[in-house]
């Protein structure tokens, strides 16, 4: 297990910094629509405000793993989370809006004189690419976690023939050593035998 840890090291800093960054973008776009709408009197601002949310408690979390030093091993039930959050964010904003054809935000963009629905598909984007950032972790995870146990399995499989060898010697060594009691025992019998027949001879 601490061979997951330390392997997995080398692919925390590239995703931690694609989390922290896409993660920064989103809520930094989200944020200026967000003051915009509320600029212009536009309610209906739940989705925005959710994708807000999830975006500034990915940015917490980074910062909170990296000054903790913890891996995508260490904390992937977060991971699994976090992806959740994504995603349903990112369904519940496209339900709201439609990134293709921005139903609704023309009239807004006639409002404010800002391009609503450019930055709008920006933040579509970043939301599913911080998705993705959060899944490829997990797939490290399970992609070291799989290694590193085929590694045990293909270990073990080597050291058994080594421990079958050593107890075969064993029994070698076990059967040699009474083949020798056993011809000492058959030696001294005959002695014995022609010592008592000379002293009855003798009598």
């Amino acid at each position: 297990m601490q061979d997951i840890f330390r392997d997995q090291n080398h692919f925390t800093a590239p995703i931690r910094l694609c989390q922290l960054i896409f993660a920064c973008i989103v809520a930094g776009v989200v944020g200026a629509l967000l003051q915009v709408f509320e600029s212009i009197g536009v309610r209906g601002q739940g989705p925005f405000i959710l994708v807000e949310s999830v975006a500034g408690l990915s940015i917490l979390l980074v910062f909170i793993f990296a000054a903790a030093g913890l891996n995508n091993v260490g904390i992937w039930p977060v991971s699994v989370i976090m992806a959740i959050l994504w995603i349903t964010s990112f369904v519940n904003l496209i339900n709201a809006i439609d990134p293709v054809h921005c139903s609704g935000l023309r009239v807004l963009e006639q409002r404010s004189h800002i391009d609503i629905c450019g930055q709008y598909k920006v933040a579509v984007g970043f939301i599913f690419a911080s998705f993705l950032a959060w899944i490829f972790g997990l797939i490290e995870v399970f992609r070291l976690v799989n290694r590193t146990w085929q590694a045990t399995v293909a270990n073990a499989q080597n050291l058994h023939p080594l421990r079958k060898g050593a107890k075969d010697r064993d029994l070698h060594k076990k059967s040699l050593r009474q083949q020798s009691f056993g011809h000492m025992s058959k030696a001294k019998v005959p002695v014995k035998f022609g010592a008592l027949v000379a002293i009855l001879s003798e009598a």
